[in-house]
């Protein structure tokens, strides 16, 4: 299911797609910018409850995704506190199952890029093992702490606030997948 091959109609022979993946343009590559967020820091038994995305072309946001997931347990008061997502406000959203689909045509064969993309990569491809065994995204990934803590070493915080403030980027809401991606 790996889109960089393909097999042959009789299944005796692969064909690599795509050999060099790691090296294209960046004028020839779309980059989807997301984040998450969840009912906990553990995968297991926390579980995604927001996605929120942007696709890059060019340098310009050319789609965006953003849904509440239902996560099928209950919101920490915490991560409630945290993040203003409540119970109520899920209960009539998808589940992760319903949402996947559309997902994972929305990011394609783009580059993700996150902040700690670590956590953000694994947990998806947690949730997307648990729709489809055994698969996970085979997206390259980007992340903005490592890649801010390279590229900029003079900032005292990697933070996302602080990068957003660094390049005046306007961040309305914390801790909500949408205006954090």
């Amino acid at each position: 299911e790996d889109w960089r091959l393909r097999v042959s109609d009789d299944g005796f022979a692969v064909e690599v797609l795509c050999e060099d993946d790691e090296c294209r343009r960046l004028s020839e590559t779309d980059f989807v910018v997301f984040d998450i967020e969840t009912t906990g820091p553990k995968m297991p038994p926390s579980r995604i409850m927001e996605i929120g995305a942007a696709r890059v072309r060019s340098g310009q946001v050319v789609a965006e995704f953003q849904t509440l997931v239902n996560p099928l347990m209950p919101i920490p008061p915490f991560i409630a506190g945290l993040t203003g997502i409540r119970d109520e406000m899920v209960a009539g959203a998808p589940t992760f199952d319903e949402v996947v689909p559309r997902w994972l045509d929305f990011a394609g064969t783009s580059v993700l890029v996150a902040h700690n993309a670590v956590f953000d990569v694994r947990f998806i491809n947690h949730e997307v093992s648990n729709v489809f065994p055994g698969r996970r995204m085979m997206n390259s990934h980007i992340c903005t702490v490592s890649l801010a803590r390279q590229l900029l070493p003079e900032l005292r915080s990697f933070r996302l606030a602080a990068l957003a403030e660094h390049f005046s980027v306007p961040h309305r809401t914390r801790h909500r997948a949408g205006d954090d991606a």
